[in-house]
């Protein structure tokens, strides 16, 4: 099995608050591979930070999260992907079909499109987020969501 994580899920696995235990859960699978994006790993940096601004983490708390990131890239327990232009065509697709009539912002879409063509190649099944405007397109688009705030990560 191989999984695709979006920042609203991966946060969770470096500072506890609700939906972190599935997500440590489909991270412990040793028999699975654990993808992320270069967007992945931007946005959650800014996630810390944001942590830091609204109190719920200390400043020196943060170069320990982003130290924790960044090991599990070197280790390899997390596969960063790179973001390609072909990434960009299909989330420019994406917003044209679903944008009218569902909360797709930008680099949701962009998620999405490393998602489903992880999942063209036959290298990632599962779609590992919290948003739930992102949820929704994936599973129209086939994607298989596992989404840490719903009951039993479904």
């Amino acid at each position: 099995m191989a999984n695709y994580f979006d920042m609203s899920a991966l946060c969770r696995h470096y500072h506890s608050e609700q939906g972190s235990d599935v997500v440590d859960q489909v991270l412990a699978d040793a028999g699975a591979t654990q993808y992320v994006s270069w967007l992945t790993v931007l946005e959650t940096q800014s996630a810390f930070a944001l942590k830091v601004r609204t109190g719920e983490i200390k400043e020196s708390h943060l170069a320990i999260l982003r130290s924790r990131l960044f090991a599990d890239i070197a280790q390899k327990r997390l596969l960063v992907i790179r973001v390609l232009r072909r990434h960009y065509d299909r989330a420019d697709k994406l917003l044209v079909t679903y944008g009218p009539t569902v909360r797709l912002r930008t680099l949701d879409a962009l998620h999405l499109a490393i998602a489903l063509d992880l999942q063209q190649r036959g290298l990632a099944q599962n779609l590992i987020t919290a948003d739930t405007a992102m949820a929704t397109v994936g599973i129209q688009e086939g994607l298989t969501i596992i989404n840490p705030l719903s009951p039993a990560g479904g």
